[in-house]
Protein backbone atom coordinates (compact mmCIF):
# COMPACT_ATOMS: atom_id res chain seq x y z
CA UNK A 1 0.00 0.00 0.00
CA UNK A 2 1.15 3.52 -0.70
CA UNK A 3 1.73 6.18 1.93
CA UNK A 4 -1.27 8.37 2.63
CA UNK A 5 -0.80 11.59 0.69
CA UNK A 6 -2.70 14.57 -0.63
CA UNK A 7 -2.81 16.01 -4.12
CA UNK A 8 -3.39 19.74 -4.25
CA UNK A 9 -4.98 20.96 -7.50
CA UNK A 10 -3.10 23.64 -9.40
CA UNK A 11 -5.09 26.44 -11.00
CA UNK A 12 -4.51 27.39 -14.61
CA UNK A 13 -2.86 25.26 -17.24
CA UNK A 14 0.47 24.65 -15.57
CA UNK A 15 2.07 21.27 -16.11
CA UNK A 16 2.26 19.00 -13.10
CA UNK A 17 5.17 16.70 -12.46
CA UNK A 18 5.31 13.60 -10.34
CA UNK A 19 8.51 12.17 -8.89
CA UNK A 20 8.79 8.66 -7.55
CA UNK A 21 10.72 8.36 -4.32
CA UNK A 22 11.99 4.97 -3.26
CA UNK A 23 13.51 4.68 0.18
CA UNK A 24 16.06 2.10 1.26
CA UNK A 25 16.81 0.51 -2.12
CA UNK A 26 19.06 -2.51 -2.33
CA UNK A 27 22.63 -1.19 -2.54
CA UNK A 28 23.27 -3.16 -5.74
CA UNK A 29 20.22 -1.75 -7.57
CA UNK A 30 21.25 0.10 -10.71
CA UNK A 31 19.68 3.56 -10.98
CA UNK A 32 19.59 5.01 -14.47
CA UNK A 33 17.59 7.30 -16.74
CA UNK A 34 14.62 5.61 -18.38
CA UNK A 35 15.12 5.37 -22.17
CA UNK A 36 11.68 6.84 -22.88
CA UNK A 37 12.75 10.03 -21.04
CA UNK A 38 15.53 10.81 -23.51
CA UNK A 39 15.86 11.56 -27.21
CA UNK A 40 18.31 13.34 -29.54
CA UNK A 41 17.29 16.74 -28.20
CA UNK A 42 17.33 15.55 -24.57
CA UNK A 43 20.24 13.12 -24.15
CA UNK A 44 20.98 11.34 -20.89
CA UNK A 45 22.74 13.68 -18.47
CA UNK A 46 23.61 11.12 -15.80
CA UNK A 47 25.54 7.88 -15.97
CA UNK A 48 24.04 4.77 -14.38
CA UNK A 49 25.05 4.30 -10.74
CA UNK A 50 24.41 1.67 -8.09
CA UNK A 51 22.05 2.88 -5.35
CA UNK A 52 24.61 2.22 -2.61
CA UNK A 53 27.31 4.20 -4.42
CA UNK A 54 24.92 7.12 -4.96
CA UNK A 55 23.90 7.20 -1.29
CA UNK A 56 27.54 7.07 -0.17
CA UNK A 57 28.44 9.86 -2.59
CA UNK A 58 25.64 12.08 -1.25
CA UNK A 59 26.55 11.34 2.37
CA UNK A 60 30.21 12.19 1.76
CA UNK A 61 29.23 15.43 0.03
CA UNK A 62 26.83 16.51 2.78
CA UNK A 63 29.29 15.67 5.57
CA UNK A 64 32.47 16.88 3.86
CA UNK A 65 33.39 19.33 6.65
CA UNK A 66 32.74 16.80 9.40
CA UNK A 67 34.70 14.04 7.67
CA UNK A 68 37.70 16.29 6.93
CA UNK A 69 38.16 17.01 10.66
CA UNK A 70 38.74 13.35 11.53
Amino acid sequence: PSTLHRVKPVSGKKDRYSIALFLDPDTETLVEVIDSCTNEQRPKRFAPIRAGDYIQKRLRASHKKTLSKT
